[in-house]
């Protein structure tokens, strides 16, 4: 009995035997697979990309140290700034506070000269 169909190349006709994929010409069809290292339904959509359970634990796990580090470190650089603060205050009131501070800021800064000089108004060149 003779054969009274000719076999198409469905991978010839993309339109109407769509493939998103590699197609291969099989008698009286064709397949459709994805390439290595991808998956999804090649006869409707494109193929997506493999990604192992491996990598997305590595990024997931890094992005959330990442995530983790800009939330904290910014806090913790305020706290201890907020600490420091405190201290300069608690040593500034402890070792005579306001009154020191209202005394000595009445005293001229001295120039240059009187900086220079040494006992009895000498200056330290000719001691």
């Amino acid at each position: 009995m003779p054969n009274d169909f000719a076999d198409i190349n469905e991978c010839e006709l993309p339109d109407e035997y769509p493939c998103h994929g590699i197609c291969h010409n099989k008698e009286g069809s064709y397949e459709c697979k994805c390439k290595s290292g991808k998956h999804g339904d090649p006869f409707n959509i494109s193929c997506i990309p493999n990604f192992p359970l491996r990598e997305r634990l590595a990024i997931g796990i890094s992005a959330s140290i990442a995530s983790l580090l800009v939330v904290t470190l910014p806090m913790i650089f305020v706290c201890q700034k907020r600490r420091l603060q405190r201290e300069r205050d608690m040593v500034f009131k402890k070792n005579g506070g306001i009154i020191l501070y209202q005394q000595t800021s009445g005293r001229k800064s001295r120039d240059h000269e009187d900086i220079h000089r040494g006992r009895n108004g000498k200056n330290h060149k000719q001691l």
